[in-house]
């Protein structure tokens, strides 16, 4: 059996609009040629990465180099291979794209066999009667140009394409409009049968067994008898398995198989226990042979929504529960990993998705301006533990966030919808989909499900994936944004995504009522060893997005230098080191202190999700936790600590103090785990002079937060920085939270930026410290 046959050794050519299906000009006659010559071109893969590689761009990723580049989406390009092929009069043969981006017409051997429109529908024909069987066969891909649409500033309700929006200019991105063949290219080789699209379902019995039901789509050339197996094996071993015989029709077949599986090991997501996994083996034959086969993983876990504790009527049912357990969401928001996402291979993902698992996130928000993922991400979120709130791609606009009812994109929308679903349904991974990012009506109100659209999204789902819960739009109101001056109406909200240090920073999530809060995050700059990789020596100095063009281009929204030289003062342009400190401190206490406010209101408030985990390509400053080059800055460990299963943390005012100034605070003990006994010692330090201590012990239960009723209260001493430390034992675990409050300098009015390193060793221990410090002192 040879099934599938990948198709190799592509070469690309570029091209004016229309020249690729002319190729002479209807006036002269004369032959028109291409705008390249052909050069070789990897599938998957990006046009521009193939460009660069026969030196016909600059690295886009360089300083304002995307500017000249730009033109490469207003060009036609033509991906060409040949292949060799002795078709089997006996069988099948279809051409699979399942990734083209974004439409093309397609030839095989000058004629032309269809055309394919949006990335997430496969372009999938039978060849069979096109091939050459004595001769070389050519297969031609023309790409049309990147098709109008509209970046971050933009008018929604007009959108009239699937294209991924942030590549048209969003604030953590360039323009960078994608083209290329993204998806896997081969030529499948049917006998009889061609399994088609599966379902899945896992539902307990009564008497501890599970019933695992398959329910597979399978292509028949004939009509004839058939044999299904289904194999499900655990750790490699058989565990449950069945065979039926089944008449098919020629087309498209049904097949329901059931397995009765005893007491399976339960999938639980990160942090709450294994995400166990079964091998589920799908083979279709006649004869005693198999002709086609499949594998796919399988989940056994239970899924309940419930309303938040104090939820009013019209609250979505956020609550999440797995396996009975109620489950506190420690959440992400991810965009692409790479403007050119048909190159992101699987080390990136797993790279990524091992910082995320690491630091305590079991959930990961897919933005909608950006990407319905990949299989491959999906398989991976599956194996981590990592669950997975998907958004169909939908997003705002600035100007108008109303989505589009536009016939001919709703048509585009349902079809990739219904291909995502069949698809993505079968991940134990899967927990939510949501119709987009931060949809509105006409009053800038979240949009719900009187909306057209998200209706129609809705319908898909109930009726492809009934048993996961979809969100019209997040945030999914009432209020868009969190606003502690509404409360009762911050149910599921966005925002802020700067901190400041100010009282009003903290006064807001002192005050929030949010009950999930699935947007939200702190500005923070970059590594030097990432700027530069970037940036020219002129450039690796401290400016602002105002001064400097180059650092404009790479994070025109979020220069943080207002904020930190208000803390620490001005900043010289040599002292690049000091600053990036500075501002990757001042993010990652923004941020902390935001996720462990949320999590002191557990189970009023259900989760937070932070804004963001990643970047699409190198920036100078943004919210991300990990820089374009996978390394973290001081906020992704912000988030490790504060995503801490068990772990007290500290109520407080402000960031900055006066000398003399009185300090006052309380202290929550947050328990994911067993109900246990707990002991607390509290040390208040400046210096190596103890202001203030104590020792608290009591009985804390399981998921469960505890306020102790003393208050925390000192006077600021005159000089130094304070730091207060937190050591909780509960049941034999030991964790350690750490705070520092800065002082200001009499003489200066400012915090002492010179000590930052030892700000960042104080609040965050010596082994952080080394690694925050290490990308920072890269060689000249």
């Amino acid at each position: 059996m040879r099934e599938l046959i990948k198709l190799t050794n592509w070469e690309m050519q570029g091209y004016w609009p229309f020249v690729p299906q002319y190729l002479q000009s209807a006036e002269t006659g004369m032959p028109l040629m291409g705008v390249t010559d052909w050069i070789s071109a990897e599938v998957p893969g990006s046009v521009y990465r193939d460009l660069l590689r026969a030196g016909e761009i600059k690295d886009p990723y360089y300083e304002r180099n995307s500017l000249q580049c730009e033109w490469v989406a207003n060009r036609w390009w033509v991906y060409r291979t040949h292949f060799y092929l002795t078709p089997n009069p006996s069988k099948e043969y279809r051409l699979v794209l399942t990734g083209v981006d974004y439409e093309a017409s397609i030839y095989l051997n000058d004629i032309p066999i269809g055309n394919c429109k949006g990335l997430y529908k496969a372009f999938d024909r039978d060849i069979t009667t096109f091939l050459h069987s004595d001769a070389e066969n050519t297969l031609l891909v023309i790409l049309k140009n990147a098709p109008e649409e509209m970046g971050q500033i933009g008018i929604t309700e007009q959108t009239e394409t699937l294209k991924t929006r942030f590549g048209y200019k969003w604030d953590f991105g360039t323009r960078l409009v994608n083209l290329g063949i993204t998806g896997e290219a081969y030529i499948q080789e049917i006998d009889a049968f061609r399994m088609e699209d599966q379902q899945l379902v896992t539902s307990p019995q009564d008497d501890g067994r599970w019933e695992l039901t398959v329910i597979s789509g399978v292509y028949s050339r004939l009509d004839g008898q058939a044999e299904w197996n289904a194999a499900l094996l655990y750790k490699g071993q058989k565990v449950a398995s069945k065979r039926v015989t089944a008449e098919l029709c020629r087309g498209i077949n049904r097949i329901v198989i059931r397995l009765s599986v005893e007491n399976p090991v339960l999938w639980w997501p990160n942090g709450y226990g294994t995400p166990a996994l079964y091998t589920l083996r799908l083979t279709i034959g006649k004869n005693g042979c198999a002709d086609c086969s499949k594998e796919m993983y399988v989940g056994f876990r239970t899924r309940e929504y419930r309303l938040p504790q104090g939820a009013s009527s019209g609250t979505q049912p956020y609550w999440l529960y797995i396996n009975q357990r109620p489950i506190y969401l420690k959440g992400v928001n991810m965009v692409p990993l790479d403007h050119l996402y048909g190159c992101i291979d699987e080390a990136r993902y797993v790279r990524l998705l091992s910082q995320l698992q690491a630091a305590g996130v079991n959930l990961i928000r897919v933005w909608g301006g950006g990407l319905i993922e990949s299989e491959l991400f999906y398989s991976l979120c599956d194996k981590f533990g990592l669950m997975v709130l998907q958004d169909f791609p939908q997003s705002s606009s600035g100007i108008n966030n109303v989505p589009s009812e536009n016939p001919a994109f709703l048509e585009l929308l349902q079809e990739a919808a219904q291909e995502a679903v069949k698809v993505k349904r079968n991940h134990v991974c899967l927990t939510f989909w949501c119709g987009g990012n931060e949809l509105c009506d006409e009053q800038k109100r979240p949009i719900n499900f009187q909306n057209s659209n998200v209706a129609m999204l809705k319908r898909i789902v109930e009726e492809q994936d009934p048993g996961t819960l979809m969100l019209p739009t997040t945030a999914s109101g009432p209020l868009e944004y969190v606003d502690i001056q509404k409360p009762g109406l911050n149910h599921d909200v966005h925002g802020p995504w700067t901190s400041s240090g100010d009282e009003e920073y903290y006064t807001l999530y002192n005050c929030s009522d949010s009950m999930l809060h699935s947007e939200f995050g702190s500005e923070g700059m970059s590594n030097l060893a990432t700027l530069k990789q970037i940036f020219s020596p002129d450039h690796c100095k401290v400016t602002t997005v105002q001064k400097d063009l180059v650092w404009r281009h790479h994070g025109e929204w979020w220069d943080s230098y207002q904020r930190d030289s208000k803390v620490f003062g001005e900043f010289s342009e040599e002292d690049i080191k000091n600053f990036i400190l500075c501002s990757q401190f001042m993010q990652a206490e923004g941020l902390r202190y935001a996720l462990e406010a949320n999590r002191r209101r557990m189970w009023r408030s259900v989760g937070s999700i932070i804004w963001v985990a990643n970047e699409p390509w190198p920036n100078v400053t943004s919210n991300a936790l990990i820089d374009y080059n996978g390394i973290p800055k001081l906020a992704y460990y912000a988030m490790q600590i504060a995503y801490r299963p068990q772990l007290a943390v500290l109520e407080y005012n402000k960031l900055v103090y006066n000398p003399g100034e009185i300090f006052k605070g309380r202290i929550h003990l947050i328990n994911d785990k067993a109900a246990a006994k707990y002991q607390l010692a509290l040390h208040v330090m400046s210096g190596n002079q103890e202001l203030y201590n104590g020792v608290y012990e009591g009985f804390i239960n399981e998921n469960a937060v505890e306020v102790l009723p003393e208050e925390v209260a000192f006077t600021m001493p005159a000089e130094t920085h304070i730091t207060v430390s937190l050591e909780l034992k509960i049941g034999g675990n030991v964790t350690v939270s750490r705070y520092v409050l800065l002082l200001r300098e009499q003489d200066t009015g400012v915090a002492n930026r010179s000590m930052i390193g030892l700000y960042i060793r104080d609040g965050y221990g010596e082994a952080i410290t080394e690694q925050i410090i290490k990308q920072q002192e890269v060689s000249e």
